[in-house]
């Protein structure tokens, strides 16, 4: 009769971990989804042009201060 109660422990404990990790997986992939719609959505332009400017803007300032040209930008990228 123990062995009983124990199989079916084991088994409805085995069952919740399935859902668990089942809904873990869901989640995840939800989380990746809405990242990945996020990424391919068009930023306003507001937006767009704020985080340009503010990626941009130390690199313009460090070219500017040493001088580079846009050919040598590139060259120095490739290496």
């Amino acid at each position: 009769m123990e062995l009983f109660r124990e199989r079916e422990l084991r088994e409805t404990l085995e069952k919740q971990l399935a859902i668990e990790q089942k809904n873990r997986a869901l989640e995840y992939e939800s989380k990746r989804r809405e990242q990945a719609e996020q990424s391919l959505k068009p930023p306003s332009c507001s937006e767009g042009l704020r985080s340009l400017n503010d990626s941009l803007t130390p690199e313009t300032e460090s070219d500017r201060s040493a001088g580079r040209t846009d050919a040598e930008r590139t060259i120095q990228a490739l290496v």
